[in-house]
């Protein structure tokens, strides 16, 4: 790069920042002895060895460059030095306009997260507004249930002993027929109320019991249905109106829960009638190929508002059009959780000024199917009867049966009276005395019962700790998760709700047993195994610890017994030996002899001992005695024993 005195700025690109600056006094005088020095921004002055600046990727920027020339002693040869403006650009991306484009972006950036947080806040505020209305709505909609359900069972009570009456004078009294019509009429009154009243408690306890299992039966669904429809005959007379059935099969067969099937149909019909004004029709039709069966409930009243169709299923709904209509506003939402049930659906077909169809769709086999409360087909009273006349099997378990609903009893009775030995209560006092007479292995009880319900007699035998080993099933209609956390903390051992599946039943018994059994049988098999390990409680563990202690001092002792033990545990004899025989199934004397023999295989493989050493120091009186009850209990021989667990423990 040249320049001269004449030329004080330069503009150079930023890709131009490496630049080389020739030097010269444009005179030809001393020309060898002069030297030049070099400023840039006031930084201290460079001699330039050469008439060659040289300058490397300068940051773009301006730069005041100074030169002068001096001889060979240091003397300035001019008198000014030449000043020069040296002024990189910057690339585009680094020009003023690139970073206010930078900043208005940043601040773009910045509205636009504090923005999209704002909405965010909103949208959260207004979730949270719909969850709060939603709860208060919940909230308020309990309330009404609440208050239905109260008065509904203040109500009932009262409307029972009014329609008692009533029916009696009805049936008995003599009075003319002005006064007959009355007393029908006021019959008829009481039947709706009670029907009203029963209908809120039925509507309450499904949505409680959050919708128990049904009792699938299968069904002749066309008798189910004429026996149904006969029950509105009155109605139908009294409205004038006509019923029209029609089928497209002969006969009908499914499986439904018979109770919940005629509330879903008496609820169709009622509004069927409620709402016709001529005619009412019901068809019935089976989809084979997809195993469901249809039933249409039409009539030709009023339609139903296109506003009102989403909401008609919906709790205490009623349609401004029909408000001047009796009702709950809980049918169509009680029918909609009955067919929900059932697997089932319900829906509005049409409705027109002509007609009003709702459709009913069930299928026509239920992949669960559970035995009804009362199946007189399921009891052997014969064999009931001739089981309570024999004495107790002592080689099989004993089962408390626990309920006050004495066809229940029997039921479940007749289930276990092939497998087990059962005793029978009516409620929690009766079971309370049996098991603190007998030997008791497991309780099933009910939870709503007289004098003493389920929940008090579990805590009654959790916290006795005799009586605290013995499993128990609660059986209960209240389903709800509340319900089943209060048993399971209070100690219960399985909760099953009603109806149940007999299978289930026998299953659920059968692992408690097995399961405590199997623990047993660890105990006794192994060596090391300590006999708290068969506890299923703290009180158990703890009594059976202090038993283990108490029977590991007296090993050694012949005349150790049933008896000197009771003493040690300061417990009667008949209450120590129902709670040894409950817990380890077996009698203070076998258990003791069972303690001896493990502390036997112990010794056997962990010292040297002689085979008649070892029998002495575990209390044994005589070496035969104790052989047989070796190979009895271990099905080898002490030496055999002792043989093979030495040559495994070494290989370990």
């Amino acid at each position: 790069m040249v320049f001269n005195d004449s030329q004080k700025e330069i503009h150079l690109k930023y890709y131009q920042s490496t630049f080389d600056i020739y030097l010269s006094t444009l005179t030809y005088q001393r020309h060898g002895s002069i030297r030049f020095a070099y400023q840039i921004n006031r930084n201290g002055w460079i001699d330039a060895h050469s008439n060659m600046i040289s300058f490397i990727g300068l940051p773009p920027g301006t730069y005041s460059l100074k030169i002068k020339a001096m001889d060979n002693n240091g003397f300035d040869l001019t008198e000014d030095p030449l000043a020069v403006v040296i002024r990189i650009q910057p690339p585009w991306w680094r020009s003023s306009l690139a970073f206010i484009v930078y900043g208005c972006l940043v601040l773009a950036l910045v509205f636009i997260i504090i923005r999209r947080y704002q909405n965010k806040q909103k949208i959260k505020l207004q979730r949270q507004l719909r969850d709060y209305e939603a709860e208060k709505e919940k909230e308020l909609y309990q309330t009404k249930i609440n208050f239905f359900y109260n008065i509904a069972h203040e109500i009932r009570t009262p409307v029972t002993l009014i329609k008692t009456p009533l029916e009696r004078l009805i049936k008995y009294a003599k009075i003319c027929d002005r006064g007959y019509r009355s007393l029908l009429m006021m019959d008829r009154n009481a039947d709706r109320l009670l029907k009203l009243v029963n209908q809120l408690l039925d509507f309450r306890s499904a949505e409680n019991e959050g919708g128990s299992q049904l009792y699938f039966r299968r069904e002749d669904i066309l008798s189910l249905l004429h026996n149904n429809i006969e029950d509105f005959h009155d109605s139908l007379e009294n409205y004038e109106l006509q019923m029209n059935v029609s089928s497209s099969v002969d006969s009908l067969y499914a499986d439904v829960d018979r109770e919940a099937f005629y509330k879903i149909m008496s609820n169709l019909l009622s509004n069927a009638i409620k709402f016709g004004e001529h005619l009412i029709s019901i068809g019935i039709s089976v989809d084979s190929e997809a195993g469901w069966f249809h039933i249409d409930v039409s009539n030709d009243g009023a339609s139903i508002p296109t506003s009102d169709v989403d909401k008609i299923f919906e709790p205490f709904y009623r349609s401004e059009e029909t408000s001047y209509l009796q009702g709950s506003g809980l049918g169509l939402s009680l029918t909609k959780f009955l067919v929900t049930l059932h697997n089932g659906e319900i829906h509005l077909v049409e409705s027109n000024k002509e007609k009003t169809t709702f459709r009913l769709s069930l299928p026509i086999h239920q992949s669960n199917k559970y035995i009804g409360k009362h199946d007189e087909k399921g009891m052997n009273h014969d064999l009931i009867e001739s089981h309570k006349e024999k004495s107790l099997n002592p080689k099989l378990h004993t089962i408390l049966v626990v309920e006050d609903d004495k066809e229940m009893n029997l039921y479940i009775t007749s289930l276990l009276i092939p497998l087990y030995n059962v005793e029978n209560a009516e409620n929690g006092k009766q079971a309370l005395d049996i098991i603190k007479e007998r030997s008791i292995h497991l309780v099933i009880s009910d939870i709503m019962m007289p004098v003493m319900g389920g929940y008090e007699l579990l805590k009654e035998i959790k916290s006795d700790e005799s009586i605290s080993h013995i499993p128990i099933i609660l059986l209960t209609v209240k389903a709800t998760i509340p319900d089943r956390l209060k048993g399971i903390e209070m100690g219960a051992d399985a909760y099953i709700d009603k109806p149940f599946s007999s299978d289930v039943l026998l299953a659920q018994i059968s692992n408690l047993i097995s399961n405590r059994e199997n623990i047993r049988q660890f105990y006794y098999k192994t060596p090391f195994a300590n006999m708290k390990s068969v506890a299923v409680s703290k009180a158990d563990e703890s009594f059976l610890d202090s038993l283990n202690n108490i029977i590991n001092e007296h090993l050694s002792d012949v005349d150790l017994s049933m008896n000197v033990l009771a003493d040690y545990m300061n417990m009667s004899r008949p209450t120590f030996y129902r709670r040894i025989s409950s817990i380890s199934n077996t009698s203070p004397n076998d258990l003791v002899r069972i303690a001896r023999l493990k502390k036997a295989a112990e010794l056997l493989i962990t010292t040297d001992m002689k085979i008649y050493e070892v029998s002495e120091a575990v209390g044994f009186r005589s070496q035969s005695y104790f052989w047989s009850s070796f190979i009895k209990h271990f099905g080898v021989s002490p030496s055999k024993y002792a043989k093979m667990n030495r040559n495994k423990r070494r290989n370990e």
